[in-house]
């Protein structure tokens, strides 16, 4: 959701915009109602998203490693990318091999005489997991989603979607990444396990913010393991500005329990409001409880 929370501090966006309030109150009450009650959301290290950027920007991988910090060793690069062909190729019937931790026992990481120094240029990938899984997006999973979406050597980038709906006035603005082959473009969505949110059928209708789609462009969601999938319609499309709608109101009104919390927390640690709701790994729900002052507005 780190697109979400992005969007959340762009410029152009309001507080309380409608699309984003439904957008949020989608992913989590708690987290729409923190937004509305002022909260500043505090991303947290996006390794994937930080190889897309550089990606979109040119870069090729050891460029990237080094204008980051990591030129000390970017002889990992090749070993890394080497050992994960060999583990593709040992187990060709799984989806990412090298993300499981079969592939995390069989190769040896760099050793910590090899890390000293480099804490500050690992910081912004969340950790040494981290700086392997800028690695792997960098070096293998944006070729699987092309290659997932009938893509041979499409252009990527980063762009602008620019979302509008009926009655509202003003259009919502969220990063998505871009596929661009010939004639043929597709917007693609970032998810943590394949499910096609509320951004899907949204996606459907954006323009981009320069105005410069070719034709009407595709919506796939971008799976972690490498999957790419065609967004599945699940809502008339007559239909989506009467949910925004709904979804918003709640937002500014309320009830906002910490349903994402509830269902386990599994992704809490991905929530820009984590500080407020899901302070140090422990659940707080006092401001849940009896009196509805205490529910931020």
């Amino acid at each position: 959701m780190t697109d979400l929370w992005e969007a959340l501090q762009h410029p152009k966006n309001p507080r309380g915009h409608p699309i984003l309030a439904a957008l949020l109150y989608a992913f989590c009450p708690a987290a729409a109602g923190w937004w509305m009650a002022g909260a500043v959301p505090e991303p947290g290290p996006d390794p994937v998203r930080e190889a897309l950027r550089d990606l979109a920007a040119g870069k090729n991988l050891r460029q990237a490693l080094k204008d980051r910090g990591f030129e000390a060793i970017l002889e990992e690069v090749p070993r890394y990318v080497r050992a994960v062909e060999a583990f593709r190729r040992a187990h060709p019937g799984i989806r990412a091999p090298e993300a499981s931790a079969f592939f995390a026992e069989a190769y040896d990481r760099l050793p910590l005489s090899k890390r000293f120094g480099l804490t500050e240029a690992v910081r912004p990938l969340g950790g040494w997991d981290g700086f392997y899984e800028y690695l792997r997006a960098f070096a293998f999973l944006v070729d699987d989603w092309a290659r997932g979406a009938g893509f041979r050597e499409p252009a990527v980038e980063t762009a602008e979607l620019a979302i509008s709906l009926p009655g509202i006035r003003r259009p919502a603005y969220l990063p998505a990444l871009v596929f661009t082959e010939g004639p043929r473009e597709v917007i693609g969505l970032l998810t943590a396990d394949g499910a096609q949110d509320l951004r899907f059928p949204l996606a459907t209708r954006a323009d981009r913010a320069d105005g410069r789609w070719r034709g009407r462009p595709e919506v796939w969601g971008l799976s972690p393991d490498g999957e790419a999938r065609p967004y599945q319609p699940w809502i008339a499309d007559e239909d989506l500005p009467g949910l925004v709608a709904d979804l918003a109101r709640a937002a500014r009104e309320g009830p906002w329990p910490p349903l994402r919390a509830l269902e386990g927390g599994r992704v809490c640690s991905r929530c820009g409001f984590r500080g407020l709701c899901f302070p140090e790994r422990t659940l707080c729900l006092p401001a849940f409880r009896g009196s509805a002052a205490a529910v931020p507005r």
